[in-house]
């Protein structure tokens, strides 16, 4: 039995009369089928129920239900076993069922190599005081990457930070389900660590021949600097044996629309043109 606001034209009327638990009859509106989910919206349950007046919970499952989805009730767990997943009859925090969605709360449409921060609701209930956002595969195929963060399960409203790495606009419809949101039992604070802390003091020998190489007209002072500078970032200079690395955060691609992509030589420039060149380098 469900109440709430239903319009009479979507029920089908019943003979029948429901008491409560005192005795008195609850008015009946009509019959109907609905489609519902208990916690996790992407188990969906489909059943016939009678809609009627009064207060108090949203619905009340009834033994028909039980019996057709096999559930088992777990009185001291205060659970109800339907298949593989156990689902709370009540909202003690240990018995909460730990699912929860993260869906968007508008249409939104990001442009091509940009970061977009946009809002979000979460549909479900954690029983932890942090929850730890964790992106859809949907995120993944269309390009995008999501930030990880934690957030407050109890929050109506959450920001959510989208980066589009594609040379295309990307569009998510509202309501469409984003990440998962995952329980998170603690967090801890850990001190920070400057870089400087876990890295050397002394220059290495490719980087000190950069700075001496570059340092002629430069004072003790501002050569000082420089080797700050270079120790802080040596991470991102060129090693010895010529490797910069590589990252697997971003593919490059070239866009060329319909046709396929051509491979061809440089081109040789006469002697004019190379003069002309020279000329424009140094004006």
């Amino acid at each position: 039995m469900l109440s709430g606001k239903i319009k009479p034209k979507q029920l089908k009327s019943v003979n029948k009369t429901l008491l409560c638990r005192k005795g008195e009859s609850i008015p009946i509106l009509g019959m109907s089928n609905f489609s519902f989910s208990l916690c996790d919206p992407d188990n969906v349950f489909e059943q016939q129920m009678l809609v009627g007046k009064f207060e108090g919970d949203i619905g009340i499952l009834g033994v028909d239900f039980l019996k057709k989805y096999k559930g088992v009730v777990n009185f001291q767990n205060e659970t109800l076993k339907i298949g593989k997943q156990n689902f709370p009859l009540s909202e003690n925090p240990k018995t909460l069922f730990r699912c929860a969605r993260i869906r968007l709360s508008d249409t939104i449409k990001i442009p091509p190599d940009t970061e977009f921060c946009c809002t979000g609701y979460i549909q479900g209930k954690l029983g932890t005081k942090y929850g730890l956002v964790e992106p859809k595969q949907i995120v993944n195929v269309n390009g995008l990457l999501m930030a990880k963060t934690l957030v407050d399960p109890k929050k109506e409203k959450i920001v959510i930070s989208l980066l589009n790495l594609t040379n295309r606009s990307v569009k998510i419809n509202r309501n469409t389900c984003i990440a998962n949101l995952e329980p998170v039992e603690s967090v801890h604070q850990v001190e920070p660590h400057s870089k400087t802390q876990t890295k050397s003091s002394k220059l290495p020998e490719h980087l000190a021949i950069l700075l001496d190489k570059s340092s002629n007209q430069l004072n003790g002072k501002e050569k000082k600097k420089i080797e700050s500078l270079l120790l802080e970032f040596e991470d991102i200079f060129m090693k010895p044996d010529g490797k910069l690395g590589q990252t697997d955060l971003v593919e490059h691609s070239i866009d060329t629309g319909c046709e396929s992509p051509i491979k061809v030589p440089p081109r040789r420039l006469s002697p004019k043109q190379e003069k002309e060149i020279v000329e424009q380098e140094l004006d």
